[in-house]
């Protein structure tokens, strides 16, 4: 994949979650990584962080934490997304099928469901 899809790649999750940005906050929104926090910072002065997506070297990488804290949710986790985790929360594309770009979505819609239910949104 060429360094385009990777943008392309990076472009289309973002937008998947600035839907959430207004429950959240943006902890980093930089031309290669976009993040986003819980609205209140805990005692110790830190978010909790929802999830986010980076351009690495040769992937675009999506981070979710409510799966991490959650690992229920990977039960129902399909098959595409399957193929592309890294790590428990994690997940690594080089590019986007219309199939995929419907899965990341249903996962981040599903992960802010969670987000929520746990009083951090």
């Amino acid at each position: 994949m060429t360094h385009t899809n990777l943008t392309e790649a990076f472009e289309a999750i973002k937008q998947m979650l600035l839907v959430y940005e207004r429950d959240c906050v943006s902890l980093h929104d930089e031309p290669m990584r976009y993040y986003l926090g819980s609205p209140r910072a805990a005692k110790d002065g830190f978010r909790m962080w929802f999830g986010g997506v980076e351009i690495r070297k040769s992937i675009v990488a999506l981070h979710l934490m409510p799966i991490y804290q959650h690992p229920d949710m990977l039960a129902t986790l399909p098959d595409s997304l399957k193929r592309r985790q890294n790590g428990k929360s994690s997940f690594n594309f080089k590019g986007l099928t219309p199939e995929l770009t419907q899965d990341i979505a249903d996962l981040i819609r599903a992960s802010a469901v969670r987000f929520k239910a746990d009083g951090y949104m």
